[in-house]
């Protein structure tokens, strides 16, 4: 386990007002906390803000009263607690604070991936996690597989430290059987197989989890599963800057920063990070580089555009079977990944939406050991291998992929609730697989497949019904 010291700073504005300090005659800000039958609650946030500045917090305890040792003039207490509606009350010098917070709503997540379209997760008939920005942010993951571990149903596989190869399994389907998707891209290598550890969670948004075959409307990589990963979106008028920064042991380090904001008319976004980690073992070191950023406008049409591009770079060292033998110090595994959606919304009327995208991902990969080995004899304790010495063996391969892909989609209102959808999909898929250690030439398949898929969906009251027919051809 990584055990790592977080910085967070987060620049909401960059403007600075003077100001005068005052002595308040009360050295210290109290008060009650009580909900609306008048019964205390217990561990609720209070901060005290001046000017929208933290003063001081403080957390209410069992008989729902609070002690802020601090003073200003023009305060303010935010008063905030789980299943509670959050207060700000003003603060009055000498005057203790008598809060009351009313009930809270029940919260309900809003899922794009079940359907296509932003629908409430009660009237989805399926099986479906969403881990939104407040999750990803309390855990600090610096992998995506720590985040999707999590996720009933659901069986992570990691191959040594972070950056190591990462598999996922669901509901005992093959690793190849779940469809990953970043903003509506396919990020799956021909055939269905995906290295979770080629993909950080640095600047996601939401990640929704969609278990069960969903194969009609995504393909037939779709049969476990559905991962869709969201890039974050600025939720500020101003220019907002982020920056975090931890360090740990295994000479752990890890900064990233980015800047963003959000109007009626524009959004656009930026966001860069680099993680390194000398993990547990010799030779298993991990470098990776994210770059992401995004670029959106409504004309006056009522079109909708996007630009969305993210870029990983890695390299992570891979020392073998250590826990059997001496590590292997000089092979490694190198990646670098990109993909850029453009994006196009219309509505047609009141009762149709059309969409249309097209994307690019591009894929290089290569793995490396040159140099041979001594040859070593399994062993682990006072056990001993039966079969051996073994041998180190030498390999230089690398792999090169590609994907254009284009979407069209309509979506058709019939009547109260009820949706009709009709989508077609083409996957120009380039491959250069290329073996550095040999005269061969390198080997280059090619694959054009196209989806056409028809979709109903229907809500009445309790009940929702979602049938879909899809018509796939993979030459």
């Amino acid at each position: 386990m990584l055990r790592c010291l977080r910085f967070s700073i987060v620049l909401l504005a960059l403007f600075y007002a003077s100001h005068s300090i005052s002595f308040a005659q009360t050295p210290e800000v109290l008060g009650t906390v009580s909900d609306p039958t008048g019964l205390p609650i217990e561990g609720a946030m209070v901060r005290l803000l001046e000017k929208r500045l933290e003063r001081g917090r403080a957390r209410t305890d069992a008989s729902g009263k609070f002690t802020i040792p601090a003073s200003c003039d023009h305060c303010s207490v935010e008063i905030s607690r789980t299943g509670f509606v959050t207060a700000i009350v003003a603060v009055a010098i000498g005057q203790p604070v008598d809060a009351k917070l009313a009930l809270g709503g029940v919260e309900e997540s809003v899922v794009v991936t079940a359907t296509g379209l932003e629908t409430p997760e009660t009237r989805v008939g399926a099986s479906v996690t969403v881990l939104g920005r407040e999750t990803i942010e309390q855990r600090h993951a610096i992998s995506t597989i720590d985040l999707l571990r999590t996720v009933p149903g659901v069986i992570a596989v990691r191959t040594g430290g972070v950056g190591g190869l990462t598999s996922l399994f669901v509901r005992g389907g093959e690793s190849t059987y779940n469809k990953v998707l970043l903003d509506g891209v396919p990020l799956n290598e021909p055939g269905g197989s995906f290295n979770f550890a080629s993909i950080s969670p640095e600047n996601i948004e939401r990640i929704e989890v969609l278990r069960g075959a969903h194969s009609a409307l995504f393909g037939s990589d779709a049969m476990a599963s559905v991962i869709q990963l969201f890039t974050t979106r600025p939720d500020s008028s101003r220019p907002q800057i982020n920056f975090i920064a931890d360090a740990g042991n295994y000479n752990t380090a890890h900064v990233a920063g980015g800047v963003g904001a959000r109007t009626h008319a524009v959004e656009y976004s930026l966001f860069g990070s680099r993680l390194r980690t000398d993990n547990r073992e010799p030779n298993n070191e991990n470098r990776t580089t994210t770059v992401s950023g995004r670029l959106a406008g409504r004309l006056s049409s009522g079109a909708d555009l996007r630009l969305v591009g993210r870029g990983e770079f890695g390299k992570t060292g891979v020392p073998g079977t250590t826990a059997f033998g001496r590590p292997d110090m000089d092979a490694f595994f190198k990646h670098s990944d990109g993909d850029v959606l453009g994006g196009w919304n219309q509505t047609l009327g009141a009762r149709v939406l059309q969409q249309a995208s097209y994307a690019y991902v591009v894929s290089h990969q290569r793995s490396t050991n040159l140099h041979a080995d001594p040859p070593y004899t399994p062993a682990f304790g006072d056990l001993v291998g039966v079969y051996g010495p073994l041998s180190d063996f030498l390999y230089d391969s690398g792999t090169d992929l590609q994907r254009h892909r284009v979407d069209y989609r309509a979506d058709a209102s019939i009547g109260p609730n009820q949706t009709l959808t009709a989508a077609f999909a083409y996957d120009g898929e380039r491959g250069v697989l290329t073996d550095y250690r040999s005269t061969a030439e390198p080997q280059r398949p090619k694959r054009n497949n196209t989806g056409t898929t028809v979709q109903y969906e229907g809500i009445a009251g309790p009940l929702s019904i979602i049938g879909g027919l899809r018509f796939e051809h993979n030459g």
